[in-house]
C-alpha cells in the first residue's frame, strides 16, 4: 500500500513538476489551441488546462489561486536547488524508477493505476516512463533542497536532523521557507484568475 501511495504521490509530481503549465503564448490570453493563461511567473505562462488538472488531482477543495502558488512554488523551489547547485546524477534517477514506478508496476495495484492513467493521458507505458525519466531530476532536487532546508534548520535549532521520521516543528520549518520564497517572488508572479 505504501508503494501504491508513493505511485500516486510521483503522478502528482510529475504533472505538477512537468512543463507546470508554461507553455509559449500571450499573457493572459489564450494560445492556438485556446488554452487561456491563469497565470504568468517571471513571464512564462501557466495555463488553465494544467490549474484545472491540478485541481482535480488534488483530491481536495482548493482555489485556482492555490493551485498557481503550487506550481509556482515548485518552479521557485527548483530555481534554489539551481543555485545551491543540487543535481540529480543518473544513479540517483535509476533508483528513483526503481522505487516508484518499476516497483509499482510489478504490483497488480500499481499496475491497474498507471494503465488507467497511461490511457486517460493517451500515454504508453514506455512513454510515461520516459516522461518519468525526464522529471525525476526535478523531483530529486526538489527533495534534496527539502533535506537541506531541514538540516539547516535543525543545526540552527539544536535539533538531531532524521531523514526519515522529521518532526512536525521541522516539517512546518521547511513549509515556511517555502511560503518565504513565495512572497520574496511575488513580483515575478501575474495572476488571471482569482
Amino acid at each position: 500500500m505504501k508503494k501504491i501511495r508513493g505511485l500516486v504521490a510521483v503522478l502528482l509530481l510529475v504533472s505538477v513538476l512537468g512543463a507546470a503549465g508554461c507553455r509559449a503564448g500571450t499573457e493572459g490570453q489564450a494560445d492556438p489551441e485556446g488554452d487561456p493563461v491563469a497565470a504568468t511567473y517571471k513571464g512564462e505562462p501557466i495555463r488553465k488546462s494544467v490549474v484545472a488538472e491540478q485541481k482535480k488531482e488534488a483530491g481536495e477543495a482548493v482555489s485556482d489561486r492555490e493551485i498557481i502558488d503550487r506550481i509556482i512554488t515548485n518552479l521557485i523551489m527548483l530555481e534554489e536547488a539551481e543555485e545551491r547547485g543540487l543535481t540529480a546524477t543518473e544513479e540517483e534517477v535509476e533508483k528513483f524508477l526503481a522505487e516508484t514506478v518499476y516497483a509499482a508496476y510489478e504490483m497488480p495495484e500499481g499496475k491497474e493505476i498507471i494503465d488507467s492513467y497511461c490511457a486517460s493521458t493517451g500515454l504508453t507505458y514506455e512513454e510515461y516512463v520516459q516522461s518519468v525519466r525526464e522529471q525525476a531530476p526535478k523531483i530529486i532536487v526538489k527533495a534534496k533542497l527539502e533535506e537541506a532546508v531541514a538540516r539547516e534548520y535543525c543545526d540552527a535549532n539544536g535539533i538531531e536532523f532524521d531523514s526519515l521520521n522529521p518532526s512536525q516543528e521541522v516539517k512546518d520549518a521547511v513549509n515556511d521557507y517555502q511560503a518565504e520564497l513565495l512572497e520574496a517572488h511575488r513580483r515575478d508572479i501575474v495572476y488571471y484568475v482569482q
